[in-house]
């Protein structure tokens, strides 16, 4: 089963403080999940999305 990760998982994860993972949660790309109140994201989702070149490209964002 794949694992859901929390928002310092994602931050240890990527290496970015914890603003940097709330602003890619906020991305139309980024692979974030709703889980009632919390926002998870999968760690084989994170993987593909950093393997086909996320970045945290300013003209790109989009609020959800």
């Amino acid at each position: 089963m794949n694992k859901m990760m929390k928002c310092r998982e994602v931050m240890e994860y990527l290496g970015v403080g914890r603003t940097t993972v709330y602003e890619l949660f906020r991305r139309a790309d980024f692979p974030v999940t709703r889980i009632g109140r919390k926002l998870m994201v999968s760690e084989a989702a994170l993987a593909e999305w950093c393997a086909k070149g996320g970045t945290m490209d300013r003209d790109s964002d989009q609020a959800r």
